[in-house]
């Protein structure tokens, strides 16, 4: 991937963090675990959640970027 497109993904994922009101991580907070066959992340990223159920009314979601796309951003600020 090249810087533009680098760009794009990383501005996809912002907006999509903005529209659903939740927080964007490098890396997976602790004590988080990734939502299994969410089909809502843009590319290059995965939703993620604190644990606890949908019904105690405790649980947070946050989007979280892929390993592969914290490569490809390293690459890119490498060269």
């Amino acid at each position: 991937m090249d810087k533009h497109e680098i760009k794009k993904v990383v501005n996809r994922i912002k907006a999509s963090s903005k529209y659903y009101g939740v927080k964007c991580y490098k890396e997976m907070p602790e004590g988080y675990k990734p939502i299994k066959r969410a089909l809502t992340a843009p590319k290059g990223a995965i939703w993620a959640y604190n644990g606890e159920t949908i019904l105690s009314g405790k649980r947070k979601r946050c989007l979280v970027l892929e390993p592969w796309f914290r490569k490809e951003m390293d690459k890119c600020k490498s060269k």
